[in-house]
């Protein structure tokens, strides 16, 4: 391990990387750090070939960036919101390789699971070509929170270890997924130790973080008291999202505080987005809905 790692380190030039994403444009973690790779890589002019799901297929270049966009079929399932997994995704498999022929890139880069990822996993072996994963998502949490609410009206006896062997079988199936990756990623050092335990192969910090000019006091314009807190992402049980109803007096001297939410699921789970102080988003409108990207400082 220490010896790949070393050799991670003697990198003597920017590699080529092609970049494997299910989810681009969406309203998600996964997605938001694509798009910041892509932003990335155009500022610094580094070689980025990345190919993501989307609803206007195409490819499109910009300095030392290509983009692929693949649409979906209608042989998809509905995963989240605005995300589908299409089983009859492997009919762009010979497209794929022919884009990495033509871009040649140093390693794979895969970010879940899904049809791409599948994908990378298959031509990353297939044309021996070395492979990244990160690791973005504890989908076997997620399976099995959702199997639970499915059986929720079964005896506790049969729920609990169901759910259980669930998350249990969901979690080894990632992990050997995941082990066909030369090297992972993943956004919290804990995550680092565990992955380079389980699988037994060197794991990096993938850490996340914030534009801090877009989102930056100076561009504040109101001064009335109040404390904002935000939320933009997926809306959904799993988040966790209900912490918000905690009464205002459990924040102490922050006694007139808002909250503002944006991001997909916000009307079907919307009884999780309850704001401290409700009448503002009464008097202002916008508790539920997008905003400006522009406004998010400001409000």
């Amino acid at each position: 391990m220490s010896e790949l790692r070393t050799q991670v380190h003697r990198l003597t030039r920017v590699p080529r990387v092609a970049l494997f994403c299910e989810t681009y444009h969406e309203i998600n973690g996964v997605a938001l750090t694509a798009r910041q790779l892509v932003a990335y890589a155009k500022r610094h002019d580094f070689p980025l070939l990345a190919i993501h799901g989307g609803k206007i297929p195409g490819k499109h270049e910009e300095g030392s960036v290509r983009q692929i966009e693949l649409k979906r079929s209608w042989l998809s399932v509905g995963i989240e919101r605005d995300l589908e997994f299409d089983f009859a995704f492997c009919r762009y498999c010979n497209r794929i390789r022919k884009e990495l022929l033509e871009f040649q890139p140093d390693v794979i880069h895969i970010t879940s699971p899904g049809e791409l990822g599948e994908l990378g996993v298959y031509l990353s072996r297939k044309m021996n070509i070395p492979l990244v994963a990160s690791w973005h998502t504890n989908f076997h949490q997620f399976a099995a929170r959702r199997l639970q609410k499915l059986i929720g009206f079964l005896p506790p006896k049969i729920v609990r270890p169901t759910v259980a062997w669930s998350q249990q079988r969901g979690l080894r199936i990632l992990l050997w997924f995941y082990g066909f990756a030369k090297v992972t990623l993943a956004p919290t050092p804990p995550q680092v130790v565990w992955l380079e335990k389980e699988l037994g192969k060197p794991s990096f910090l993938m850490p996340r973080g914030v534009d801090p000019e877009q989102f930056n006091p100076q561009h504040r314009t109101v001064s009335d008291g109040f404390l904002r807190l935000g939320f933009v992402g997926r809306v959904t049980p799993e988040k966790g999202v209900r912490v918000a109803e905690a009464p205002p007096e459990a924040w102490g001297v922050y006694r007139r505080a808002a909250r503002r939410s944006a991001g997909a699921g916000l009307r079907k789970y919307g009884f999780l987005c309850v704001s401290f102080e409700d009448r503002y988003f009464r008097k202002r409108g916008t508790r539920s809905g997008s905003f400006r990207r522009s406004s998010c400082s400001d409000e």
